[in-house]
């Protein structure tokens, strides 16, 4: 018994002997408020019976015996009956009907020997009294000794003697009886809450075992099943029933292995533990249809004493075994396309490095050709330009001598040479972007005024085709830093090439300021009314010597190096060009600038420490 349990005992024994002291009490006391009432009249109807009436003289009356039997006996008997009835178990009534009882073999029924002392002190001093002021009520003579009391009050503290020492007994085998009933309730208690918890464990145990997934099967010594749970039903397709009293060795196990499994069993119950307890195997079993199928098996004895048992656990792995297996494939599968990657990888670094190769090869070849067409350009600029003086000089020679037909061929001659020129200067400027030669000359000026100087040299080549133009400039566009002849360059060019694909139409510049991510830019929108072109050909404007179709070449001429320069050049200030046309509608082409351009290559080639000036 553990210390907590003793003292539980210990409260309960004295809350017993407590209760069987307060039971007494209450019993005795309405005993004693009984048999005092008794007491009383049987005392009345002896005084009535003895000696009723006395003669006094010649007159007859009741003897003083009847009224002293009515009237003290009452007092004496009737207040402790009525607490007796009234205030059973109380202290206070208790020692009251020992003073008002002399019967010291009745008061031992409290068994409590302290209700002896005021009942002894009491029967002392009514010996004592009586002796002294009335004897004969007492010894029965009319003269006796003064310490005749004390012998009698020494007879009742020998019988109190007795009666103490019975108490003290009586209250010893009272709580000894509590003791042992205390002991006993908590034996039943512990019993009671064994059994409890051992129906709870079997009933959490059946619970466990039908709600588990894999099967559960306990066997006893000889292998018989005793329990079967609803996943070994649906595994194996036995019901509970069926199995439960069938050796297992019959019922699931393959009929090569039943032999080793009942050595098996027999080793263990011979010599203890064997090797394959308490492992996991991956064995076979049989269903109730004879179909063979893996399982993972773990066997353990769950009996320590008496009879031996087993608890055995199986899970089915069929779908395990078919995931391994896939998996072996997939894994197969993945090495080989590892190393068809890899071969792929082979072959495409091979690839690569042939395509740095020819990647060199071409750029080399684009910067020759860059070199000779920079160089050939030159060379071919030279002697244009002395054609083109020498025939201006040749007109002016011919206006003088009024030679009319000769200054006709002689404007021709300028024409062809200025048209061929301009070719050329295309070509090289293209062939610089090419080659990263091509630099900027930043510098700030006015856009209004930068404009006015442009239509001057534009607006005759518009209105050569009966165009009327129209330039849209706001007052807050104010300045901006670029290459001026770079932008006069972009606007030449879209406005000459809107002029050359309208007729008898309407072209328009639209410049104004907008913010693009926070950034102050120039918009430049050239819109005309002419020949308009597809989105496939919308694609391919800006790309070198491209035109739209071969029928526009023929119609209109151009080289297609224009729209490719105002192109290169947008991207070397940083901005951008767009176009936005349909065919008959005419096109709008618009040209993002930043209001200051930064010269991105000579910030790159600049020595660290040296910051630029604007």
């Amino acid at each position: 018994m553990t210390l907590e349990s003793a003292r539980a005992v210990e409260r309960r024994a004295a809350e017993l002997f407590t209760s069987y002291q307060r039971d007494i009490y209450k019993s005795t006391d309405r005993l004693f408020a009984g048999l005092m009432g008794f007491q009383w009249l049987a005392g009345i109807v002896f005084a009535l019976w003895v000696s009723p009436l006395a003669w006094y003289g010649s007159v007859s009356r009741t003897h003083i015996h009847v009224w002293a039997a009515i009237v003290l006996g009452g007092i004496i008997s009737l207040f402790p009956a009525l607490l007796g009835l009234l205030r059973p178990g109380r202290p206070s009534t208790r020692y009251t009907i020992a003073v008002a009882q002399m019967l010291m073999a009745f008061l031992a029924f409290y068994r409590d020997w302290r209700v002896l002392i005021p009942a002894t002190i009491v029967v002392a001093l009514d010996h004592m009294l009586r002796g002294m002021f009335w004897p004969q009520s007492v010894y029965g003579v009319l003269v006796v000794s003064q310490w005749r009391w004390v012998e009698h009050a020494a007879w009742v503290v020998f019988e109190d003697v007795f009666l103490v020492v019975s108490c003290i007994r009586s209250v010893a085998e009272m709580r000894d009886t509590a003791e042992r009933t205390a002991t006993l309730e908590q034996e039943i208690r512990t019993r009671q809450q064994a059994e409890t918890d051992a129906k709870n464990a079997w009933a959490r145990n059946d619970g466990i075992l039908d709600v588990a997934l894999d099967c559960v099967i306990l066997m006893d010594e000889s292998g018989r099943i005793v329990q079967f749970n609803p996943a070994a039903e649906r595994t194996f397709g036995y019901s509970a029933a069926e199995a439960v009293g069938t050796p297992l060795a019959e019922l699931i196990v393959p009929q090569e292995h039943v032999g080793s499994d009942r050595e098996g069993l027999v080793r263990y119950l011979t010599n203890g533990p064997t090797a394959v307890l308490n492992r996991r195997l991956e064995l076979s079993a049989v269903r109730k249809g004879g179909e063979i199928f893996p399982v993972e098996v773990a066997i353990a004895p769950i009996s320590a004493e008496g009879a031996a048992m087993f608890a055995g656990y199986m899970r089915d792995i069929t779908e395990r075994r078919q995931a391994e297996t896939a998996l072996a494939v997939y894994t197969r599968d993945l090495e080989q396309a590892h190393d068809t990657e890899r071969q792929n990888a082979e072959q495409l670094a091979k690839l690569v490095d042939q395509l740095r190769v020819t990647q060199g090869q071409a750029e080399a070849a684009t910067r020759a050709k860059s070199d000779f067409l920079a160089s050939m350009s030159h060379e071919l600029r030279t002697p244009l330009n002395a054609i083109i003086l020498y025939s201006e000089l040749l007109q002016e020679e011919a206006d003088e001598h009024d030679t009319e037909r000769s200054v006709a061929d002689l404007q021709k001659i300028q024409s062809a040479g200025k048209h061929l020129l301009d070719l050329i200067n295309g070509i090289l400027d293209l062939s610089k972007i090419e080659a990263g030669k091509m630099t900027l000359s930043l510098e700030r000026f006015e856009i209004r005024a930068m404009l006015d100087d442009l239509l001057d040299t534009v607006g005759p080549l518009v209105e050569q085709r009966s165009n009327v133009l129209t330039v849209n400039c706001g007052d807050d566009v104010g300045s901006m830093v670029a290459d001026f002849m770079k932008v006069r360059q972009i606007l030449l060019n879209l406005l000459s090439n809107a002029g050359k694909f309208t007729r008898d139409g309407a072209i328009s510049l639209d410049v104004q300021r907008i913010v693009v991510d926070g950034r102050p830019f120039v918009r430049f929108t050239v819109t005309d009314t002419g020949v308009g072109m597809t989105s496939q050909q919308s694609d391919k404007v800006f790309d070198p010597f491209t035109q739209a179709d071969v029928t526009t070449t023929r119609k209109y001429g151009g080289t297609g190096l224009g729209l490719a320069i105002v192109s290169r050049f947008c991207q070397l200030m940083g901005g951008s060009v767009g176009v936005e046309s349909r065919p008959g509608h005419g096109s709008s082409f618009f040209i993002h600038l930043p209001i200051e351009v930064v010269d991105e290559s000579a910030e790159s080639s600049r020595p660290a420490g040296v910051a630029g000036t604007a």
